[in-house]
């Protein structure tokens, strides 16, 4: 046995250097490639993800340590309570997991485990259902601006929010956890163990939103590098058309499936550029599995906390089967027919940050966490 586990560190050792000697050569080879990647991913993060992201992120984190995040709580305590099987205070971490965009739950909960607020068995099974992309993202960039369609977009975020509700469902009723609610009424289940000042909690709101932006732009850059180098490889490309031809395929088709396994943005972008209902159902799969790029920035934010991710990268692919499958349903219920000309004719969103969706959500967000305060006032007042 140890023979073997010696003989495997060995192959591992070996296989990383292969990789790396490769990767070193490609750089070279591929130089020009690669800084377009670079810009192009630099770009992507100044016109898009930091202003769409950051502010949300620490809107989300100061939402959740804040009084505020008590009512959200409360609004939801059903499907927390009762269909997701967990303690009615993480209703606000799950709500803004569902608002806020892919790594949002995952910089939520590793900042709760960090602070020991829930276990890491908790944060791992919660990330199984934690992980999902926003309105925005969903409804306009894919749905509006890729396959000119908004009831697509609502439909695709439909069946990716159910998805991630199902398999919440099913892991709250058939694995064993230790963090479920104790008896004693919605007053003691949501009563904060420990009482902070506004302004720890927002200085803290901030640095992890720092932290969070800066990791999730360097997988950002370092992945928009890697699909450059993949689009300009020709070996990869005739190998692509090799496989439509002898599969009768599009070109579009296996190309997208390759990039969404890396990142869900160009696959969506290269699925709808040849419009069927079943590059729509494949759009679906991918932004429930959300790709690898999203996986390593989830797999960041929880560095050094110890939180096993197995069942949550095991969770990407049953998200994405079942998402497929609810999309299908819904597109057969809801025929659709999609227009080529209005889809090619508009540009792919190149920021959301200013859409009406996030705007309102922002401003829904910050009403409830005026109120909160202005609650908290009146009952010191009295």
């Amino acid at each position: 046995m140890k023979t073997l586990t010696v003989k495997v560190q060995k192959t591992s050792v070996l296989l990383t250097g292969i990789i790396s000697a490769a990767a070193a050569v490609g750089l070279i080879i591929y130089s020009d490639s690669v800084k377009t990647g670079v810009l192009n991913g630099l770009s992507l993060c100044a016109q898009s993800i930091i202003p769409s992201l950051f502010i949300f992120i620490i809107l989300a984190v100061f939402m959740c340590r804040s009084p505020a995040g008590k009512i959200v709580s409360i609004l939801f305590y059903p499907l927390t309570r009762f269909v997701l099987r967990l303690n009615p205070k993480l209703g606000c971490t799950i709500i803004m997991s569902m608002l806020g965009g892919y790594p949002v739950g995952a910089a939520l909960l590793s900042d709760m485990v960090r602070k020991g607020e829930i276990t890491k068995k908790t944060a791992s099974r919660m990330m199984c259902f934690c992980s999902n992309a926003g309105p925005a993202f969903v409804i306009t960039a894919v749905g509006v601006n890729m396959f000119g369609s908004f009831s697509v977009g609502v439909i695709l975020l439909v069946s990716h929010l159910m998805s991630s509700v199902i398999i919440g469902a099913f892991t709250g009723h058939f694995f064993k956890h230790d963090d479920f609610p104790k008896k004693g009424g919605k007053a003691s289940e949501l009563k904060r163990e420990k009482a902070e000042s506004l302004g720890d909690i927002f200085v803290e709101s901030v640095s992890s939103g720092v932290n969070s932006i800066l990791a999730i732009c360097a997988y950002v850059v370092l992945f928009s590098a890697v699909l450059s180098v993949i689009g300009e490889n020709g070996f990869i490309r005739q190998m692509i058309y090799f496989l439509s031809d002898k599969t009768g395929l599009e070109y579009e088709l296996i190309l997208g499936v390759v990039n969404g396994f890396l990142e869900v943005t160009t696959a969506c972008k290269m699925l709808s550029g040849t419009l069927s209902l079943n590059h729509v159902i494949l759009a679906s799969f991918f932004i429930s599995f959300s790709g690898l790029s999203i996986i390593l920035q989830v797999k960041h934010c929880f560095k050094d906390t110890g939180v096993s991710l197995s069942g949550y990268i095991a969770s990407r692919f049953a998200a994405g089967i079942i998402s497929a499958v609810l999309t299908r349903i819904m597109l057969f219920v809801f025929p659709i027919t999609l227009s080529v000309s209005s889809a090619l004719d508009k540009p792919v969103m190149s920021s959301a940050a200013g859409s009406v969706v996030n705007s309102v959500i922002l401003v829904v967000l910050c009403c409830v966490f005026l109120f909160s305060l202005n609650s908290r006032k009146d009952k010191k007042a009295v």
